[in-house]
Parts: structure tokens; sequence; C-alpha cells
């Protein structure tokens, strides 16, 4: 690869992001969000109704510290615990209506943001 271009598209990426990143911890902040809470809400998107252990081994987080970061989400009604159907013991976590809103909300401003820059 050419090192020009390669340096030339890491700045313009860079640039990019450097522009993006105030408004994201702008809507973050507003809603009391972190980078966690938001891979979470990511995760259950598209693996709503996965179990507390299994989402505690994929984020690479302990039961323990994923039990808080579910608890404090759970508090702000983004999302909420079902006891799984066949094994009671076990805990599912599903993605509230109102936390599905929230990231597409999130997908439109940042999408928008973005198309404002690069235009």
């Amino acid at each position: 690869m050419d090192e020009d271009l390669f340096e030339r598209a890491l700045n313009a990426y860079l640039t990019v992001l450097a522009l993006g990143e105030p408004i994201r911890v702008r809507i973050w902040d507003d809603r009391g969000l972190t980078m966690t809470k938001l891979r979470l809400m990511h995760t259950l998107s598209s693996e709503n109704g996965i179990t507390l252990g299994s989402l505690s081994q994929l984020m690479n987080l302990s039961p323990s510290a994923m039990t808080g970061v579910i608890d404090r989400l759970q508090r702000m009604r983004l999302l909420r615990r079902k006891p799984d159907s066949v094994d009671r013991r076990a805990i599912r976590i599903y993605l509230t209506e109102e936390g599905r809103a929230l990231l597409a909300a999130f997908d439109t401003t940042g999408r928008a943001y973005l198309h404002a820059i690069l235009r």
C-alpha cells in the first residue's frame, strides 16, 4: 500500500472521529450512559434474551460486574430481566422498547451528524 495514501486516509479517519466525539459524549452524558452500558445494549439488540452468564462471558465481565451494569440499565428502564421458562435458575436479559428506541435515536443522530461532517 502507498504509505502517503495510508497516512492521508488515517488522518481523515482520525479527524472524523475527533469531530464526532463531542456529539457522542454529549448524547451519552445526557442519558447517564457509558461505553459499557452501550456495548451491553448493542449486544442485546442482536442477542436479545441472552442469559446473564452468557452475556458476562460475551462482554468479558465478571457476573458481579455485569449484574451492576444491568441493575443500572434496568433502573433507567432500558432493559429488563426475566426468568428462563425452562431453567428457572437462569435469568434472561431483554432490551425494553425504550432501550430499542434510544439505540435507534443514537444511530439516527450519529448518522446525521457524520453526514454533515462528511459533506
